[in-house]
């Protein structure tokens, strides 16, 4: 799964968008958000408001909508229009009696068993940040994991201010890559689509962060030390796939992140 497209985009496209966001003061998150702790090595964030990541936006505005079909489908079987609506009802019920890292390590194990799939195969685009409804129904990449398990953290009652979807660059695989990070009163807990095993931040030194979202921030974490690593980073990527949505990287190329 690649998040990031490494040095194959034009410059004036998602690049130009990050460098504005960059550019940027600041800004004050909509809602009390977690403290800025660093994460991966990195120092203390910087908060920045949500409006140049415009993939990761599109998502975000379709989660209230997913949420209200799923209560409808709950409440009455007629309204499960999709397969993937009963398969994460069942799921969401057998998490539900569990206790909070209990139900971290069903959301992991269950999105994981996911096969992975770049833009580029199911979108014919070279970068496309699926919903959850699309992810379960198609599949995807490192990213689109990262979403899905946010959808359904948020589902089970996990706050949005302790969820992080963090995009880094992996310096042994020499790619990008995509994990969710839930923040706890003590640490940094990583759920990633490479393995079902659920660890602290600070297991993954070979992970720098590039940038963190939720619902509300952005938080910029590497700033110019990644930006001078990896010149070509994409933020956003391309909006409009050549079918459905879309996107490839080179990462893709390289194989599942």
């Amino acid at each position: 799964m690649a998040i990031v497209v490494l040095a194959t985009l034009p410059q004036g496209s998602a690049w130009a968008e990050w460098e504005a966001a960059a550019a940027t003061a600041p800004g004050t998150p909509g809602t009390p958000t977690a403290p800025a702790r660093g994460i991966f090595g990195s120092g203390p964030l910087e908060s920045r408001g949500l409006k140049t990541a415009s993939q990761w936006n599109r998502v975000v505005d379709r989660l209230p909508e997913l949420s209200a079909a799923l209560a409808a489908c709950a409440a009455d079987p007629a309204e499960c229009t999709a397969p993937w609506m009963d398969t994460w009802l069942q799921a969401r019920r057998a998490a539900a009696a569990l206790d909070r890292h209990g139900q971290l390590r069903a959301v992991n194990r269950f999105f994981n068993r996911w096969p992975y799939k770049s833009d580029r195969e199911t979108y014919q685009a070279s970068e496309y940040w699926a919903a959850p409804d699309q992810f379960m129904a198609n599949s995807g990449d490192c990213e689109d994991y990262a979403i899905a398990k946010f959808f359904a953290l948020r589902e089970l009652g996990f706050a949005n201010r302790n969820l992080r979807i963090v995009v880094v660059y992996d310096n042994l695989r020499r790619i990008g890559h995509a994990v969710l990070a839930v923040y706890t009163e003590s640490d940094i807990l990583i759920l990633n689509n490479q393995t079902d095993t659920i660890a602290s931040h600070a297991r993954y030194d070979n992970f720098v962060p590039w940038y963190l979202v939720n619902e509300t921030t952005l938080w910029t974490a590497a700033g110019p030390a990644l930006s001078a690593l990896i010149p070509k980073l994409s933020v956003a990527g391309p909006t409009t796939p050549a079918r459905a949505g879309g996107r490839v990287s080179a990462t893709d190329r390289k194989g599942p992140a």
